[in-house]
C-alpha cells in the first residue's frame, strides 16, 4: 500500500461517541492515534457536517490542528483557517425551507457565518447543544434572516418523521439542493456542490497528493463520497451498511476503538517509517 500522507476522518459515530445531552467524546486511545499520525507527518483532516467552529473546538481538545472540512463539504479551510472553498444555499431557497419548517413547527438550524440560529424548541435545543456545543443564537422566527445564504439548513425530529419528510420533500427540491439524513433525527439541506468527497479531492490537490496517498474514515451516508474518492476507505461496523459495502476496510465503532486499532496496526508504522 502507498504511504498515506493525508488522513481524513468524520467525527460523529466515527471518532466521537454520542452521549446525548452530555456531549460527544473520543476515547483517549483514538486521540493518541490521531496525534501519532500528525506527529509522524501525516496531515490529519477532520471532516464533518458540523459547523467549522464546533470542529475546531473538538480538534483543539484532541490535539489535532490540520485542515477542516465542515458543513458536509460546503466549506474547506486549511490548517491556518484560510478558506479554500465555500458553497452556500440560494437565499430564496433558504426562505422556502425555513418557511416550510416553521409552518409545521419543526425545529430548524440555520448555519450562517459561524453562528447557528434556531428557535428554542425543546427537547431538541438542549439535545443538539449538548451533542455539538455549537454556538447557538435564539431567534423568534427565521424570517429575521431573510436575504442571507446559509451554508446548510437542518431539520431535526423523530426518526420516522425525518424519513417521511425526506421522501416527501426530495422531489420538490430536486436540482436545487441535496437532502441527506446524516443522523436518524437529522434531515440536512445541503448546497448541490457540497460533498465531503469533493472537498477532500480539492484538499488533496492543494497538497499535491493522489487518491492512493489518502485515507478516509466514516460511518454515514454523508461520508460516502469521501470513502469512494480516497485510496483507502475505512467504514465503521456500527455505521450505514451502504458505506460498509463501498469501503476497503470495516472496523469496530468508536466505543470499541476499532479505528484507533487500525491506525496503530496499519497506518502508524508506515507513517513513522516514512517520517524517520
Amino acid at each position: 500500500m502507498t504511504k498515506i500522507k493525508l488522513f481524513a476522518t468524520d467525527l460523529d459515530g466515527t471518532v466521537l461517541i454520542d452521549r446525548g445531552v452530555d456531549g460527544c467524546h473520543a476515547t483517549a486511545r483514538l486521540k493518541a492515534a490521531l496525534r501519532g499520525l500528525q506527529d509522524a507527518g501525516v496531515t490529519v483532516c477532520l471532516a464533518s457536517g458540523r459547523m467549522h467552529e464546533s470542529i475546531r473546538t473538538i480538534g483543539a481538545e484532541m490535539g489535532v490542528g490540520g485542515p477542516v472540512i465542515s458543513y458536509n463539504g460546503a466549506m474547506l479551510r486549511d490548517a491556518g483557517d484560510r478558506i479554500l472553498a465555500r458553497h452556500a444555499l440560494d437565499a430564496a431557497l433558504a426562505v422556502e425551507i425555513t418557511d416550510l419548517a416553521e409552518s409545521r413547527d419543526l425545529p430548524l438550524n440555520y448555519y450562517l457565518d459561524g453562528v447557528l440560529y434556531a428557535r428554542r424548541i425543546q427537547p431538541w435545543w438542549d439535545l443538539y447543544q449538548g451533542r455539538t456545543s455549537s454556538p447557538m443564537r435564539e431567534v423568534a422566527s427565521h424570517s429575521e434572516l431573510r436575504g442571507n445564504a446559509p451554508f446548510k439548513l437542518l431539520i431535526y425530529a423523530q426518526a420516522a418523521t425525518i424519513r417521511s419528510l425526506r421522501q416527501e420533500l426530495e422531489p420538490r427540491f430536486a436540482g436545487r439542493c441535496r437532502l441527506m439524513i446524516t443522523a436518524d433525527e437529522y434531515l440536512e439541506f445541503i448546497p448541490l456542490d457540497a460533498d465531503k468527497g469533493h472537498a477532500l479531492s480539492e484538499l488533496a490537490g492543494n497538497l499535491g497528493l493522489q487518491p492512493s496517498e489518502v485515507a478516509a474514515a466514516g460511518d454515514g451516508w454523508n461520508d460516502l463520497g469521501m470513502l469512494e474518492w480516497a485510496g483507502l476507505g475505512i467504514a465503521m461496523a456500527s455505521g450505514r451498511r451502504e458505506l460498509q459495502q463501498s469501503a476497503d476496510v470495516v472496523v469496530a465503532g468508536p466505543e470499541h476503538d476499532g479505528l484507533a486499532e487500525y491506525i496503530e496496526r496499519h497506518l502508524l508504522p508506515a507513517a513513522e517509517g516514512a517520517h524517520g
